[in-house]
């Protein structure tokens, strides 16, 4: 975990500025559970932060977690995973006492792109916690499990 925390501590006041951002942006009016999130992105030698906050819907099966947010604005920016473009971490922040792990959907989601991507979760009182998705994320359905049905 050393190389994470090396790679972390540089960019976190920035890290926590965006969350901070994201998460006063939370539409979660019926939960009142508020998450951001912020990919962390290196493509070249810049480094590029995309937010996202969950929005929720009086049809809660609507609603969107913050982590899938960030995920679809970085793939609909452009900035999918390759030779020049490396997804370096997760950082995800809920004003609750707990840390606050992805839930089911946002680790499929995320093992589609980096399946052993670092989640940084800061709680409220910014303590943080740092696990690898593929720790909590075993098994999950990938691309290859579609190309063998072929």
């Amino acid at each position: 975990m050393s190389d994470i925390q090396n790679l972390i501590i540089p960019l976190e006041k920035e890290i926590l500025e965006v969350l901070k951002f994201y998460n006063n942006n939370s539409y979660s009016p019926y939960s009142k559970f508020k998450v951001s999130a912020c990919l962390v992105i290196k493509q070249g030698q810049k480094l590029i932060y995309i937010g996202g906050t969950n929005v929720e819907n009086s049809s809660y099966g609507l609603s969107i977690c913050a982590e899938r947010v960030a995920v679809f604005k970085a793939i609909s920016e452009g900035f999918v995973s390759d030779d020049n473009t490396k997804w370096l971490y997760i950082a995800l922040y809920v004003p609750v006492e707990n840390f606050i792990t992805p839930c089911g959907a946002c680790r499929q989601v995320l093992s589609e792109f980096n399946h052993n991507i670092p989640i940084v979760m800061y709680n409220k009182n910014f303590n943080k916690k740092i696990l690898l998705l593929n720790e909590i994320f075993k098994d999950q359905f990938s691309p290859k499990d579609l190309k063998e049905s072929t």
